[in-house]
Formats: structure tokens, sequence, C-alpha cells
């Protein structure tokens, strides 16, 4: 689906500085290449101060008359269930040690904003006694995740996901490699569909670990988010987060886009046409999370 523009007769530019001109190339590259929008980029030598990125903006600026709720029952964007490869080989290891000072004391996993599953077979290899809760606004993406617990399952797929549901072969690949040599099994896996800022179903304090992989930058209330998994958690319980830094050239220009646009909605990697986009860095989530009483 196409996201209805309002045209404007001046284009909005963004402006970035940067001594690293090899980073400003890449990012300029990302641009043209990757981003749902279009953009007339140029790289300006500013001499010995710094490189230069322009980005014009020619495409006028996205208007979404939907309300947030059209997007929440159907897989928007396929990309925007796709975990990254690192994020997984991450998890491997942190899970590892944790299965290993928790001594098998973690019962009961939460996998908010799960999406395909892409990380329910890992959960499932390091905790295979506990049982795991998959949780997510989208149904669609939910029950999908329950037909593919396995790899075989997804390659059986792949003329579907390509053919109807819209998938590259290389995001195909992904989903199969997510579900590493075991799979998981369906009947461990609690496939639940619920706003992760309202979890009433699940009971305080009665979660071991919980894990938000690239969620917590799409939700609409971060800080009420972190409330409800706090009240869930039981007390020696771990949270997982992982999400985009944007501590980096990339947040400066998403600053200037999103007040462009006047929601939060820029996305320079393209994964998120039509979703909410927060800015996140390393220092203003851990502020967050110190105020939530989850550090």
């Amino acid at each position: 689906m196409q996201v209805p523009y309002e045209q404007t007769p001046d284009p909005a530019w963004g402006h970035v500085r940067s001594f690293n001109h090899a980073r400003l190339q890449a990012l300029a590259n990302a641009f043209t290449t990757q981003s749902p929008y279009s953009y007339s980029v140029e790289i300006k030598d500013a001499g010995a101060e710094a490189g230069s990125l322009i980005i014009a903006k020619t495409q006028g600026i996205p208007v979404d008359h939907k309300p947030a709720k059209y997007y929440s029952g159907r897989l928007v964007s396929p990309m925007s269930f796709v975990s990254c490869d690192y994020n997984r080989q991450v998890f491997d290891e942190l899970f590892s040690s944790i299965a290993t000072e928790s001594q098998g004391q973690v019962r009961s996993v939460v996998d908010a904003g799960s999406g395909l599953g892409f990380n329910l077979a890992m959960l499932h290899k390091h905790f295979p006694q506990a049982r795991v809760s998959a949780i997510d606004v989208s149904e669609d993406a939910l029950a999908l995740s329950q037909r593919l617990p396995d790899a075989q399952a997804v390659e059986q797929a792949r003329e579907e996901l390509v053919g109807t549901l819209g998938f590259k072969h290389s995001w195909v690949d992904a989903l199969k490699r997510s579900r590493l040599e075991q799979g998981f099994i369906p009947g461990q896996v609690e496939f639940v569909t619920a706003d992760l800022h309202n979890l009433r179903q699940i009971p305080s304090g009665s979660i071991d670990l919980i894990l938000l992989s690239e969620v917590i930058e799409h939700v609409e209330r971060p800080q009420e988010l972190l409330n409800e998994l706090h009240r869930i958690l039981s007390d020696n319980g771990r949270v997982v987060i992982s999400f985009p830094n944007y501590f980096n050239v990339a947040g400066i220009v998403k600053l200037v886009q999103d007040h462009r646009f006047g929601r939060r909605c820029w996305d320079p990697y393209g994964s998120h046409k039509e979703g909410r986009e927060n800015l996140f860095t390393s220092f203003s989530l851990k502020h967050l999370l110190r105020s939530k009483g989850l550090t």
C-alpha cells in the first residue's frame, strides 16, 4: 500500500555534517537505495572542517490517514518482522549465559512483539522447559509464525511467502535460519494477540525472562510499555532489549525529518514504511529504564 502524500512546492531539506567522508558516502547510498522516499543526495566538500551530506526530499510529506489500529491486524511489510542475524548471534551467547546463571530457574518467558517468531527457536534452545508466550498486536504475524515452527515448514511455504505475501527470497532464507536446527514446538508456545501497553492477562511478578527485540522503537507509548513489563517481571527476572541506536549521523537526519513530517515516522533503513519509528540512543534508553526501575 502506498502512503498518501501531501505535495509541497518546496523540497524539505536535511543537512548533516561529519568528519568521516566514508560514513557520509555509505549513508548517502543507503538513502538512495533503501529508503521508501525519493531523495536527491549530494555530498559537498566543506574543506578541513567536515563533509556535508545534503538530503532533499522531493516526493512531498507522507500523511498517514489510517488509524494505528488499521496496521495491527496484517503484515504491513514483511521486512518489519525480520530480526537481524547478528541480533540472533548476540542472543545465543546472552541466553546461554542467563541459562547457566539461573540454573534452570527460568520457567516463564515472554517474547514481546514476537512477530514471525524469529527468536522462538533460540528461546526454546536455551530454555526448553520454560513456558513461552509469543505476544504481538498482529494476528496475521502470529498465525504465520505458528504455522512455520521449523526450517522445513518455512521452505515448504516459500512459494506462498514470496508469491502471495511479497517476501523476498532473502527474507525467507533469514526466516529459515532463525528456526535453527531444532525449530520450536508450537504446543509449548502460547500465541497471544495483545497490546503490549496492557498485558492484563499476565499476572504481576510471573515472568522470569522478557525479550523485547526491535520493538520499543515502534510502540506508541514506550513509558507505558516498560511500566507493564516491570509489573509482570518476577523479582529476579531479566528484560533483554535490542533496538536501533540513533547516536549517529542517521539519528541527526531523523530528528530533522521527523520534524518535517510532523510525526515519528522517518525510517532511514526503509523497513517500516507505514509505521512508527521512535528515536532512541543508548543513553536515552538507559535513562528511561532507570526511571522505570529496570536497571
